[in-house]
């Protein structure tokens, strides 16, 4: 089961059109408030097969960024460049995830760079056994992918199959479970 995280800003109908059509089984709107967002992603799950969630930022899934810390994070966003072993140990031992978005690529100016520090990322995460997701964080229904797509962009930068399968179904673990 592939659930994505998105970042809607007013469009969430298009982007749960766009997972329909995609193949995505579930949605994680990721909010900064909650002002509403119940009672609206009610109506919408009523409309759709596919399955939605709301997640404020820093609590249900508990995202962070790893900048911020990941004592109480369930999932890390992004790995800098420089992140030295030890906190690869430390996810590992907190049993925090790590998730390489694919928004990252997309807005990078520096691609080279962003690619060689993922590659990197992914190496460090299989020699420290840290899990590793792989979600879009798309910010438009036009920037989400395909399953297929993610993982076929991840194993060309070093993550084995397993990984990848197992990155692929990481978020709707945490979610659901």
């Amino acid at each position: 089961m592939f659930v994505d995280i998105v970042v809607p800003s007013g469009n969430e109908e298009a982007m749960m059109r766009m997972a329909e059509r995609l193949g995505i089984d579930g949605l994680v709107f990721l909010y900064h408030d909650s002002k509403g967002r119940d009672e609206f992603l009610a109506a919408l799950q009523e409309r759709t097969e596919v399955r939605l969630f709301c997640s404020l930022k820093g609590s249900g899934l508990r995202v962070s960024e790893l900048s911020k810390g990941f004592s109480s994070a369930d999932v890390v966003v992004g790995v800098p460049a420089q992140v030295r072993h030890s906190v690869y140990k430390e996810l590992a031992r907190k049993k925090v995830a790590v998730c390489f978005p694919l928004i990252g690529f997309l807005d990078s100016k520096d691609t080279v760079a962003l690619l060689e520090s993922v590659t990197r990322g992914i190496r460090l995460c299989r020699k420290h056994k840290v899990a590793v997701a792989i979600a879009t964080f798309a910010d438009s229904p036009y920037r989400m992918r395909s399953r297929n797509e993610l993982r076929s962009l991840f194993l060309s930068l070093g993550m084995s199959t397993a990984q990848a399968r197992d990155g692929l179904g990481l978020v709707a673990g945490r979610v659901i479970a």
